[in-house]
């Protein structure tokens, strides 16, 4: 079963929604001085990068 890449699709979908979701909470509960430029750079970066054509 492990070697089956539907499973193997699935499996890799899950842990990456359970890390998505880590990653939302943290980013929910830290206080606005947490995110420095660095930080606000990544994700704005990020967010063109999805906004973007090329990414359809």
């Amino acid at each position: 079963m492990e070697e089956d890449p539907l499973f193997q699709s699935i499996a890799l979908r899950f842990r990456q929604t359970e890390r998505v979701d880590r990653i939302k909470g943290w980013i929910q509960k830290a206080p606005v001085e947490a995110f420095d430029d660095r930080v606000c750079t990544a994700i704005e970066d990020w967010h063109r990068r999805r906004e973007s054509p090329e990414s359809e």
